[in-house]
């Protein structure tokens, strides 16, 4: 009997030791979720106060540069970076210089900061240039490609308009300030013996001309150059050639672009011309927008530099210059176009043309990211290759075709950005780093996107 009590005894506290090791691993575990509930939860958190951050940097830095435009139009100057500091710990710098090449416009650098010294610090940075002319006047008040949204996300800049049925998309890879694309496609058409898949183009224009938001005030650089109207322009592009993609390709700037809101869609009606990095392995040009037959010669595989114009009259777009691009001109990663090459135009108006008339005087520069890297805008032409064009020789190449006749009334987008890219994936290729400068002949501003 006392055995058998004995033994019954030693079965239930072997059983509240089994429960109580049971109850512990349960704990455990319980824990562990827990632990990794809270940190899902507070990386969540992280991520909605890193894009909140982000946006109320932005925010910050627009006041500053808001600031800084009435102390200088009350003739106060920053010369140093200056602090504003608010009282929850937030803040902006300002700083103000001369505008080197136009004395009567002022460079406003304004940089917003959230969180200052902690592991979620969020700083961003503007430029403007002002001028005050008649009243308070500025060239510059959109600095971006992007600008973030509502909730810090980067978003395309509501100057631009954007046809050809693409999705745009924030570049991963660099974060603010750069697009990525995602192409739409057309129908098939027949090539001979085979169906090709089509791909629609991408435009983006300037529409300079919106009341809402500011705009570059192109209108008033013409009237202030005796109705001639001169600028420059530059953009960084990426493009992806791997993986199949990549073997048809034609980005870069347009410029004397009319009429407002063009759209490949509506071909007819457009008018502008085009300088572009070029590629296309062979004469099957698988887009929306047709090559005549001056673009056959270079289809063969390489990648180029190419000048063409449209007129309102065609249908397609014809090559009026090109050069084959080699080592020597930086922009080529062995047979592909390099990462982050930069095309800069310069556009200058003259009455230089049969019996002073108005010419435009074309020309174009290039050069690698190595020289020039992304999130740099230079506008110093020693460190540029000067485009040879094949067939002029010359740069710059001089045109009487697009000119600016009525410009005082008639409201173009006049410049714009143009992609062909041979795929529909996400994030196949970028724009970076839009820089504007007007009045190349003479004094400029400059600004950019």
């Amino acid at each position: 009997m006392n055995q058998a009590e004995d033994t019954s005894e030693k079965w239930v506290n072997n059983n509240k030791g089994s429960l109580l090791i049971g109850l512990i691993a349960a704990i455990t575990i319980i824990g562990a979720m827990g632990a990794g509930i809270l940190v899902f939860m507070t990386g969540s958190t992280q991520i909605g106060l890193f894009s909140s951050a982000h946006s109320r940097a932005y925010y910050l830095a627009e006041s500053g540069i808001n600031v800084a435009k009435l102390k200088v139009a009350d003739g106060i100057t920053y010369t140093a970076n200056t602090r504003f500091t608010l009282s929850n710990g937030d803040a902006f710098i300002i700083r103000t210089q001369k505008d080197p090449a136009d004395a009567s416009r002022t460079i406003i650098r304004s940089t917003g900061i959230v969180n200052p010294g902690s592991l979620f610090e969020s700083k961003y940075d503007l430029t403007s240039n002002f001028l005050k002319k008649g009243g308070d006047v500025d060239l510059s008040d959109l600095l971006r490609l992007t600008v973030p949204d509502g909730k810090g996300n980067p978003v395309l800049n509501p100057i631009w308009s954007i046809t050809g049925g693409a999705e745009v998309k924030d570049g991963k890879e660099t974060g603010n300030g750069s697009l990525g694309f995602q192409s739409r496609k057309g129908p098939r058409k027949d090539e001979g013996e085979k169906k090709i898949q089509t791909y629609h183009a991408i435009f983006l224009s300037l529409g300079w001309w919106k009341t809402s938001p500011g705009n570059p005030d192109f209108a008033q650089a013409w009237s202030d150059k005796n109705e001639l109207l001169s600028y420059e322009a530059q953009i960084k592009v990426k493009v992806e050639t791997k993986g199949g993609h990549g073997d048809h390709f034609m980005h870069g700037i347009s410029f004397r672009l009319s009429p407002q809101d063009p759209d490949w869609d509506d071909l007819g009606s457009i008018q502008m011309y085009g300088i572009s990095y070029f590629k296309s392995m062979d004469s099957i040009w698988p887009f929306n927008v047709r090559l005549d037959e001056s673009f056959d010669a270079i289809m063969n595989n390489c990648v180029y530099i190419v000048l063409w114009e449209k007129s309102g009259s065609s249908d397609t777009l014809s090559l009026m210059d090109y050069r084959k691009l080699t080592a020597s001109d930086d922009v080529l990663d062995g047979s592909d176009l390099k990462d982050w090459s930069t095309i800069l135009l310069r556009l200058e108006e003259k009455f230089t043309g049969p019996g002073g008339t108005r010419q435009n005087h074309i020309s174009g520069f290039i050069q690698g990211s190595f020289t020039n890297p992304l999130g740099a805008v230079e506008w110093d032409y020693g460190k540029y290759n000067r485009v040879q064009w094949k067939t002029h020789h010359l740069n710059p190449v001089l045109d009487n075709f697009l000119i600016t006749t009525t410009f005082g009334t008639f409201k173009p987008d006049e410049i714009g950005l143009h992609a062909f890219y041979d795929s529909t994936a996400d994030n196949k290729q970028y724009f970076a780093d839009f820089g504007l400068k007007l009045g190349a002949t003479g004094k400029s501003t400059s600004f950019q996107w």
